[in-house]
C-alpha cells in the first residue's frame, strides 16, 4: 500500500527519472527500473543518504537554531471629540516580535557548571552559618551556666551570713542564761564557805 514505484516517487519530488535512479543507486537501494517498488524503509534510507550528501546532520533538521515569532494585532478604538460631533474610529496596530535561540550543548554544560558551582558555594556557606550558629549557642549555654553558678554561689553566700547572725543571736541568750545560772551558784558557794 505505502510502496510506490520509482516513477511515482520521481514525479512526487519533481526531479527527472534518470537522476532519481542515480540517487537510488548511490544510496544503495536496489531499484533499477521505473516500475520497481520502493517501500517505506527504502525511502527513509534514501532521505538519510541525501541529507548526509548535502551536508545536513540528522540533529540539525530536527530543530532550528533560532526561531522568531511575530505577532500583529489590530484593534479599533472609537473616540468622541465633543458631544454631538461624529465619533472618530482610530485603528491601533500592535506588533510584537520575540526571538528564541536554541543554545548549543557546550553553552549548556558551561551554564550547568556555573550552576553547580553556585550550588556548592551556597551549600558551603549554609554549612558555615550552621556551624557558627551551633558555636554561638554553645557559647550562650556556657554563659548561662556560669551565670546560674554565680547566682547559686551568691545565694549560698547570702544564706551563710543569715545563719551566722542566727547563731550569734542564739549564743547571746545562752551566755546570758549561763550568767544567770552561774550567778546564783556563786552565792551558794559563798554561803557554803561561810558555813564551813
Amino acid at each position: 500500500m505505502s510502496d510506490k514505484t520509482v516513477k511515482e516517487l520521481a514525479e512526487m519530488v519533481k526531479i527527472p527519472l534518470e537522476r532519481f535512479l542515480e540517487q537510488l543507486k548511490a544510496a544503495g537501494i536496489s531499484a533499477f527500473a521505473p516500475d520497481d517498488l520502493i517501500d517505506e524503509e527504502g525511502r527513509v534510507k534514501l532521505l538519510a543518504h541525501l541529507r548526509k550528501r548535502h551536508g545536513k546532520v540528522e540533529g540539525d533538521e530536527e530543530s532550528p537554531k533560532k526561531i522568531t515569532l511575530k505577532r500583529r494585532q489590530v484593534t479599533e478604538l472609537k473616540q468622541s471629540t465633543a458631544p454631538g460631533v461624529a465619533i472618530k474610529t482610530v485603528n491601533v496596530e500592535v506588533r510584537k516580535k520575540k526571538t528564541y535561540i536554541k543554545r548549543s550543548d557546550s553553552e549548556l554544560t558551561a551554564e550547568q557548571k556555573e550552576i553547580e558551582h553556585a550550588k556548592q558555594a551556597l551549600a558551603d556557606q549554609q554549612q558555615q552559618i550552621a556551624s557558627e550558629e551551633s558555636e554561638r549557642l554553645k557559647h550562650e549555654q556556657s554563659i548561662k551556666e556560669l551565670q546560674e553558678e554565680s547566682r547559686r554561689k551568691a545565694a549560698l553566700a547570702a544564706e551563710k551570713p543569715e545563719t551566722k547572725a542566727e547563731n550569734v543571736t542564739d549564743t547571746e541568750p545562752a551566755q546570758n542564761a549561763v550568767k544567770v545560772d552561774t550567778a546564783p551558784v556563786e552565792p551558794a558557794k559563798a554561803e557554803a564557805k561561810a558555813e564551813t
